[in-house]
């Protein structure tokens, strides 16, 4: 989808994503990581979650938004596990402050991974578009 995206115009891209069963939910997650990165800044505390800072927490969630943009299924799967109980964003949130907001992002991230998983693909989860 990257190539797609470099190589066409905004209509064209528009008229192939709009075809995509799961597109509009990545585009939710998309939104839910840029929740979280709004409330993360370099003196974020993220020593629980296993960071050194916040600075290199932002460099791999910029990276998982850019991925999830393109409804990369492999960074879908790491971000279940970056969401579930105790792990990075959940310890990131309670060491931060935002750990009540923190749970309703990831209710939305729950729910909106169940849907996108229940989707048809085929076996290795990129070949979605030969379901045309």
């Amino acid at each position: 989808m990257t190539k797609l995206y470099e190589k066409s115009d905004a209509e064209t891209y528009k008229l192939f994503v709009d075809k995509i069963p799961f597109y509009i939910d990545f585009q939710k997650i998309k939104h839910i990581l840029e929740t979280i990165k709004s409330w993360t800044i370099d003196e974020t505390d993220t020593v629980w979650a296993g960071y050194d800072n916040g600075n290199e927490f932002l460099m791999d969630l910029n990276a998982d938004i850019e991925k999830i943009k393109f409804c990369d299924f492999d960074t879908l799967d790491k971000l279940n596990m970056e969401f579930a109980p105790t792990s990075t964003f959940q310890e990131i949130s309670l060491s931060n402050g935002w750990a009540d907001e923190y749970i309703k992002l990831a209710e939305q991230f729950d729910k909106l991974y169940v849907n996108i998983k229940s989707q048809k693909t085929t076996e290795n989860k990129k070949e979605w578009w030969k379901f045309w």
